[in-house]
């Protein structure tokens, strides 16, 4: 939660509702909502057990049911199921190297360690 005084403080110095909440409040929440962003696509990408109960067709299976086909009874490809979690994770830290700026920005903004 962001203090009100900051909000007072933007008052004060002449500023309207829509100015405060662009100007102050948004880049001050940013860093937290770039977080919830990464981790709402990641726990989304990750997801397994609901794909696997609804999709029948193998052309139309995430990448994380595709994976988990690769496990057999008997045997296991271990090359190709760690070809296939590199190029399943890959998109992932793509994302989370994209917004560590922004986060890392919010964090030396709020001056908090």
């Amino acid at each position: 939660m962001l203090p009100d005084e900051v909000e007072e403080a933007a008052r004060l110095d002449g500023a309207g509702t829509f100015r405060i909440f662009w100007s102050v409040m948004l880049p001050l929440a940013k860093p937290g909502l770039v977080s919830m962003g990464v981790l709402t696509v990641l726990w989304s990408w990750n997801d397994l057990l609901w794909p696997l109960v609804v999709v029948n067709d193998d052309t139309k299976m995430p990448l994380t049911v595709g994976l988990s086909t690769l496990q057999g009874e008997h045997l296991t490809e271990y090359p190709l199921l760690m070809a296939g979690s590199l190029l399943a994770s890959l998109p992932m830290i793509l994302l989370f190297l994209a917004a560590q700026r922004r986060i890392t920005e919010g964090i030396a903004l709020t001056g908090t360690k």
